[in-house]
């Protein structure tokens, strides 16, 4: 399972709600306050379907952090090479691919990828208390062709406190909005596996409000 992101039902992107997946990943921490993660993961090998993903994460003093992560859905073995690479735009391997491919497949199933962007933040307000938030946007283009709300966010608050002889006492409210087809897209290279979502456990379309407090 992979799970990057700070919310507590399931982050938009990369998410732990889908089952487990076959992967190739690598994490590389970098002078301390930056962390590079990425993968390259298989969906189903006969049908040559991938899902790859990289993120940025970077600690900022002592009470900020902030993520930057990009994710894709390709098909086609001899694309998996370019989604090996960490930090190289997913967008602009679409277009290299499309440039470089004489394939008449009017599917364009191995020429067009679906990638999504997010950034995430958590900031300490202070001891034991912090607010989090994460914001998705779905097949970023540099096409001009109209595209409908492809966007996701979500926003929370935590807070941690001692309650005495060894006792937490935390509480967490949290709350949701993903737009309609946010994970699909037309040419059917859509954000799923098993049956589930590789993003927001509720996939498309939902909106989750909740809050739960517990004592440790």
């Amino acid at each position: 399972w992979v799970r990057w992101g700070p919310g507590a039902t399931g982050t938009l992107g990369v998410s732990d709600a889908a089952p487990a997946i076959d992967q190739l990943r690598f994490d590389v921490g970098l002078l301390r306050w930056l962390d590079i993660s990425w993968f390259v993961a298989s969906l189903d090998a006969p049908e040559q379907r991938f899902y790859a993903a990289h993120r940025a994460r970077v600690r900022v003093g002592e009470r900020l952090e902030l993520g930057v992560a990009e994710q894709a859905r390709f098909d086609g073995t001899d694309q998996v090479f370019y989604y090996l690479g960490p930090g190289f735009p997913y967008t602009f391997i679409e277009k290299r691919v499309a440039a470089f491919t004489a394939i008449a497949d009017t599917t364009l199933k191995v020429t067009k990828n679906n990638a999504m962007t997010s950034v995430d933040f958590s900031l300490r307000l202070k001891p034991g208390l912090r607010w989090y938030g994460e914001f998705l946007l779905d097949d970023a283009s540099i096409s001009s062709t109209f595209k409908p709300k492809q966007i996701a966010w979500q926003t929370g608050t935590h807070a941690a406190l001692a309650a005495g002889r060894g006792r937490v006492l935390s509480a967490r409210a949290e709350y949701t909005r993903v737009y309609d087809f946010v994970y699909t897209v037309w040419h059917n290279h859509d954000f799923t596996f098993g049956g589930q979502t590789l993003g927001y456990a509720l996939g498309p379309d939902a909106e989750q409000a909740g809050g739960e407090v517990g004592l440790d």
